[in-house]
């Protein structure tokens, strides 16, 4: 591409960043100047998290220290854990190879003739059930006729 031919795509893509910006006020929010991000850092306002009870403090305050040395050592102690696993997988013994496919028919093989099932008579059927009474206010029992 050559030179004449980028500076033209480069006007038309700030025209039409320009235009874009200008009609829409959503998209016009997006295109600041970016002073914020270019200012300088100000660190967070330490806030007290703690309570009294009983006449004693307990708790502390967020953003009240540096921490970088605990940051540090967790992301050291994460590197080394990610080494160590990964080592780990890479010492892993081989997988067993897949089993063994045949394209041909089995081998016929010849077994004992199935045994024969006998099964059992049906038992004979029960006599039915008749009622006996024994009082007069219907109380009784079942039993074979």
């Amino acid at each position: 591409m050559t030179s004449l031919v980028r500076a033209k795509l480069a006007a038309l893509a700030l025209v039409a960043a320009t235009v874009a910006g200008a009609a829409v006020p959503a998209q016009a929010a997006g295109l600041g100047t970016g002073a914020l991000a270019l200012g300088a850092a100000h660190a967070a306002a330490p806030v007290s998290v703690g309570y009294w009870y009983r006449g004693r403090w307990y708790g502390g305050c967020w953003n009240c220290g540096n921490n970088g040395a605990a940051v540090g050592a967790g992301v050291a102690l994460g590197i080394l854990g990610a080494a160590a696993i990964a080592g780990a997988a890479a010492s892993a013994p081989p997988p067993p190879p897949p089993p063994v496919v045949y394209y041909e028919p089995p081998p016929v093989v010849y077994y004992q003739p199935a045994p024969r099932v006998y099964l059992e008579p049906a038992p004979a059927p029960r006599p039915r059930s008749c009622w006996v009474a024994t009082g007069p206010g219907g109380g009784g029992y079942w039993s074979p006729c």
